[in-house]
């Protein structure tokens, strides 16, 4: 009897053993779920962390914003407020900008190649660091420097003008160091508007007529959209010597005094005739050069004596017989 319980004691150890040891296994498999679950939700709440602590820097988009959620300064001048201004051109308009103001124009390219054109310029940089764009593109230059000219854009179709001063050049290269001017044209404009303006000084000269015309239609249900948009603009300009402000002939020569190097002074001329004159002569004696000297020759071809005023330099006198600057 006594063996039999021994042996019923040892089954009964083995067994509650067994289902112990059972019991152990499911418990551990009933709590390594969640501690997976929670490391993948660690997991994900990490990555999650780093995406949001990432910036993406946008340096060009069609979508417009506000200036002041730009990573760089923008200015953003819309089609009113350029209307506003009352210019003549869209240039000028651009030009009452403090970082434009030194922009180029018809009425200051005068005596160049680049007589009739208008060319940004940035901060004073020149206009070869100033980037031009159209809707975000670049544009074809219309000169050997590679600048472009902002009367080609289509002022009657130009939605909103962007102007980055700084921080340009690490996205679009070393012509945009002065800074970029991105036109944005008007691409769901429907319909047809034009414009007819005209002026002329109170001196009766420096007369100009501008007009455009645009038109915009939408076809194939939306799915295609047409833009065309002219414009026409001529300004007689006015003579250097219209004004009598003008016909004084002020200038800057150099200083006899040595301080300040440079002085204002009024008849200031060049020295030279639009007939001709003789400055010196070439070869022979010292006394056949002064000779001839100093002869100018008049518009029927004739000689006479030149009057070299007091001269300043070499190519600058006061009064004389020289062309007034």
């Amino acid at each position: 009897m006594q063996s039999l319980s021994r042996e019923s004691h040892i089954m009964n150890s083995t067994s509650f053993s067994r289902c112990f040891a059972g019991g152990v296994s499911i418990l551990a498999l009933m709590t390594a779920g969640p501690a997976f679950a929670q490391d993948a939700a660690a997991n994900d709440a990490a990555a999650a962390s780093d995406a949001a602590d990432s910036d993406i820097v946008v340096t060009g988009s069609r979508i417009p914003r506000a200036g002041f959620t730009a990573p760089t300064p923008v200015t953003v001048l819309a089609s009113d407020q350029l209307a506003k201004t009352s210019p003549s051109t869209l240039a000028d308009s651009l030009r009452q900008l403090p970082s434009l103001t030194n922009s180029s124009g018809p009425q200051r390219n005068s005596g160049t190649t680049n007589g009739g054109q208008t060319f940004l310029n940035l901060r004073s940089l020149g206009a070869t660091r100033t980037l031009t764009l159209l809707d975000g593109r670049r544009v074809v230059a219309t000169n050997l420097t590679g600048s472009v000219d902002v009367n080609m854009m289509p002022a009657g179709i130009v939605q909103r003008v962007e102007v980055v001063t700084g921080g340009a050049s690490a996205a679009y290269g070393s012509d945009a160091v002065g800074g970029v001017v991105n036109f944005i044209l008007d691409r769901n404009f429907a319909g047809v508007k034009g414009e007819v303006t005209s002026g002329i000084s109170e001196e009766g000269d420096n007369q100009e007529f501008r007009a455009t015309l645009s038109g915009g239609l939408s076809f194939a249900g939306g799915a295609g959209h047409f833009l065309v948009s002219g414009e026409y603009f001529k300004n007689k300009g006015v003579e250097t010597g219209a004004r009598e402000w003008a016909r004084q002939g002020v200038g800057f020569i150099n200083n006899p005094a040595g301080t300040p190097g440079l002085i204002l002074q009024r008849d200031v001329r060049t020295v030279g005739t639009y007939g001709g004159l003789i400055i010196a002569g070439v070869g022979g004696t010292a006394a056949n050069n002064a000779l001839f000297r100093g002869i100018q020759f008049l518009p029927d071809g004739s000689p006479a004596p030149y009057d070299f005023g007091t001269m300043t330099t070499s190519t600058l006198q006061v009064g004389g017989d020289g062309v007034p600057t």
